[in-house]
């Protein structure tokens, strides 16, 4: 039976004990609090278990994300090789494997004689026969495992329990803050790298309107730098102080309501110009809904407009070109007239004639109508281009050339070594020189010299990519100079639209013409100009690489002809007016007003074994069968029909591709004697 002496004694030495315990459950928790880092604090805590408990072996085991792997963290007194990425396995036969499923502390009083498990290879290496294990707990799953273990029979108390357990929840207190701060680290990065990346300018301001942070983007689209802006109002950024009071009355309208609508408003960058933004505005609340202050995000809306102006320019474009079409198309058919009439009343009358003066004086005006409506038909939606594979050199030389006559203007000319061609109507390009070099001129007042640039250029972006509304290829740039007057900022945007014009006499058609040759060609135009500084006009065509075709010489063809020829054609007066030429040099003429008829004709020609050797077919016939669809029942009566298409407009590309629509020829309205006579040898005769 124990003395009371012994009871004291043994009462002191586990006082001493838990003193000494709590002392270094202290020691660890304030070293933890000062952050000396988990893998310092790991081998801090192996040591001080150790030490307290009187034991040769203390480990820290990590359960692995696997979770059937314990990775040792730290430990004491285990051989040379254990402590550091040695892994133990988390059976269930083992103690800490047991530890963890039960979730309670375990003792082993001894290892050889426990029946719960074997205990695994490492503790029998070592000649383990105590050890006392906790968990150390971790959001949503422990950490792992704290033990300390002894090669003597020992019997660990409830204090030895509760020490190696506060052991254990200071390190997992450690291990949760370290991986909190982890956390919001990486959170903050995630947060600095999406706010960074914005596009648009973000700015944070306090609930007075103070800024507190900003993004990179406000530099480049206000001007400004964080610094330059951190703890200035948000008034620094606003054109007018109306515009600024304006946003106050919008963020309280957001503030009280916690959501508002995108809303426009102006802007003045830190250079002083003006900036149309969408702006975004939303509050930024703590957790008690106490408003804190504004998030704004500014969009510049520089893009978006330019891109709606285009747009509504294109539209614009396309709504007159209809109407231009129309327009045209009538308009050709009675110059047809005109012209068919002037020319066949000429030959019945002596060159030295008064009135073969007068006629001619006619011809020359109908003439300039003629070109007034081939404006119209190249402005016109659908006004096809016929491409052919070209040089551009001695085109645009040539161009050139032709509208600086009668001027004191000279042209340079600089072209690059091997510059690519391009596939494009020769006739509409030369007018699209021509009406830029032209206005070059009439700029010029003082005189001086129009620079003319081409080389080659390959966009390797798309268009949503690049800076011009351009598909990835290769083109050719042309660069046309001048040191003239310049262009007005209030004007340089509508130089491309119909009709607008500065000049007394001008019809307002020249450089909307050029924008819509250029956009038929699946190019882009542009234009850059100042007041006094003059104007650069920057035109991008497709380059080609096919090989340029050798241009045919032209003969002049006899102008009388034999043969019996079909004339299709919807207007009286064209009909009456080819039929009287073809009769006079020396055709007899049939004659229908839409395609059925024209058919009718054919067939009985063919019966009655006297056939039609062309025919000359109208492509438009409002309310009826028009050239299209007569010539493919043409073709199924007659597989060698010469058919020759014309028309005033289309459009449908039959004028530019006519051979792929089953036509021998083609014979653009207006159309002179000579015109018409020409296009018939050439079928009749060779078969073109």
């Amino acid at each position: 039976m124990s003395s009371i002496s012994d009871i004291n004694k043994r009462a002191e030495e586990e006082l001493s004990a838990r003193i000494q315990q709590q002392a270094a459950v202290a020691k660890l928790g304030q070293d933890a609090l000062l952050g000396i880092g988990l893998d310092k604090l790991f081998d801090e805590a192996v040591a001080i278990t150790a030490k307290t408990l009187d034991v040769e072996y203390s480990k820290i085991l990590e359960l692995l994300l696997e979770g059937d792997v314990l990775l040792l963290r730290s430990g004491v007194g285990w051989k040379d090789g254990l402590v550091g990425f040695a892994t133990v396995g988390a059976e269930v036969n083992s103690q800490a494997g047991y530890t963890l499923l039960s979730s309670e502390p375990v003792i082993v009083e001894n290892l050889r004689t426990e029946t719960r498990f074997n205990g695994p290879p490492l503790l029998h290496d070592h000649n383990v026969v105590s050890g006392m294990s906790v968990i150390i707990h971790g959001k949503g799953r422990p950490f792992g495992v704290l033990g300390v273990h002894t090669t003597r029979l020992r019997f660990f108390t409830k204090d030895d329990i509760h020490f190696l357990q506060a052991v254990a929840n200071v390190l997992a207190n450690a291990i949760e803050r370290k991986q909190t701060e982890e956390s919001l680290a990486h959170s903050k990065a995630e947060f600095e790298a999406m706010f960074n990346f914005i596009p648009d300018a973000v700015i944070f301001a306090d609930v007075n309107r103070r800024i507190v942070m900003c993004n990179p983007a406000v530099q480049s689209i206000l001007g400004y730098t964080h610094a330059e802006l951190q703890g200035k109002t948000t008034e620094i950024l606003y054109a007018e102080k109306s515009d600024y009071e304006e946003q106050g009355r919008l963020r309280y309208h957001v503030g009280a309501t916690g959501h508002g609508r995108p809303y426009e408003m102006r802007y003045r960058r830190k250079d002083g110009t003006l900036l149309a933004a969408e702006t975004h505005s939303s509050p930024v609340k703590d957790p008690s809904g106490k408003t804190l202050g504004f998030v704004a995000i500014f969009r510049d809306l520089a893009e978006r407009k330019r891109m709606e102006e285009h747009l509504l320019k294109t539209c614009k474009l396309e709504s007159l070109g209809v109407l231009a079409g129309g327009i045209a198309h009538d308009f050709n058919n009675i110059l047809t007239a005109i012209l068919a009439n002037i020319s066949l009343a000429k030959t019945y009358v002596n060159p030295e004639d008064f009135i073969y003066q007068r006629l001619s004086e006619a011809e020359k005006a109908s003439m300039r109508a003629r070109d007034l409506t081939q404006r119209l038909l190249i402005f016109a939606k659908g006004g096809a281009p016929v491409k052919r594979v070209a040089s551009l050199v001695e085109l645009i030389k040539d161009s050139a050339g032709f509208a600086l006559r009668g001027s004191d203007i000279l042209c340079d000319f600089y072209f690059s070594e091997n510059l690519w061609s391009a596939e494009v109507d020769e006739g509409q390009i030369s007018q699209v020189i021509h009406n830029i070099i032209l206005n070059a001129v009439q700029a010029m007042t003082d005189g001086g010299a129009i620079r003319v640039n081409c080389e080659n250029m390959t966009v390797k972006h798309t268009e949503a990519e690049n800076s011009l509304p351009l598909l990835r290829g290769d083109y050719i740039k042309i660069l046309i100079q001048d040191n003239g007057i310049g262009i007005p900022a209030e004007n340089l945007k509508k130089i491309f639209d119909p009709y607008f014009t500065t000049k007394p006499k001008g019809s307002g058609l020249g450089l909307a013409t050029t924008y819509s040759i250029i956009r038929n060609h699946n190019g882009h135009i542009s234009v850059e100009s100042k007041p006094g500084d003059g104007t650069t006009f920057y035109i991008y065509l497709p380059a080609s690489h096919k090989k340029i075709s050798a241009k045919e010489k032209t003969e002049k063809s006899p102008l009388f002809g034999k043969g019996k020829i079909l004339i299709m054609d919807d207007e009286d007066i064209v009909r009456d007016a080819a039929g009287s030429v073809l009769k006079y040099i020396g055709y007899e003429v049939g004659a229908a007003k839409d395609g059925a008829e024209a058919i009718e004709l054919y067939k009985k020609g063919m019966e009655s074994g006297r056939p039609f050797d062309a025919v000359i077919m109208d492509l438009t016939i409002p309310g009826g069968m028009g050239g299209k669809e007569a010539i493919k029942k043409l073709l199924e009566i007659d597989p060698e029909v010469k058919a020759i298409v014309s028309s005033g407009y289309s459009e449908d590309p039959v004028m530019a591709e006519f051979r792929k629509y089953g036509y021998c020829g083609v014979l653009a309205k207006p159309y002179e004697a000579e015109q018409l006579s020409r296009a018939l040898s050439d079928v009749i005769k060779n078969g073109k």
